[in-house]
């Protein structure tokens, strides 16, 4: 491949239909990614080690060991999210067409999930002095229906920047 034509293949990239790609991410971004990524695993694992010594030694609060961790893992979403937003490394060089895809299906995902656990008559709310499986998970979608906002949020957002910005470029 001559180099004429990489530079044209990296140039439809970047600049072809963004409804077709993945993001693209520059190196800052990769490396400043991967380490929130890593710092929300190690907030994962804490927050899941000090629930289940609190749940085995002191009081077990919840019915279920499982749907707590669900919990812990829309928490450190929702910490990924910020941190990243707040680095800006949340979005590829190529558009947030792709951020807006997710962010719908984490609303639909956490909206719909959130109402079917809400109806299921079968799990209590709370029982024995414990909450219960159907409390944490609404709680769970709910607060992933709100990491999909924050995500369409930002990525609404960003759009308007980058238009600003080719506004000011003209």
């Amino acid at each position: 491949m001559s180099l004429k034509s990489f530079d044209k293949f990296c140039e439809s990239m970047i600049l072809g239909q963004p409804e077709s790609q993945k993001p693209i991410y520059d190196e800052r971004q990769n490396i400043v990614r991967s380490q929130l990524i890593t710092e929300a695993l190690i907030l994962y694992a804490c927050l899941t080690a000090i629930n289940t010594f609190f749940m085995e030694a002191v009081y077990q609060w919840c019915s279920s060991y499982f749907v707590t961790m669900a919990l812990f893992g829309v928490i450190c979403v929702i910490w990924w999210l910020i941190r990243c937003s707040a680095k800006g490394a949340l979005f590829g060089v190529n558009g947030t067409i792709y951020a807006k895809t997710v962010a719908g299906g984490w609303i639909g995902l956490g909206v719909l999930n959130m109402i079917v656990h809400l109806f299921n008559e079968d799990d209590p709310l709370f029982a024995n002095g414990m909450v219960g499986e159907k409390t944490v998970m609404v709680v769970s979608f709910g607060m992933l229906a709100v990491c999909g906002i924050y995500f369409m949020a930002m990525a609404c957002r960003e759009d308007k920047r980058r238009e600003g910005e080719e506004q000011e470029g003209k």
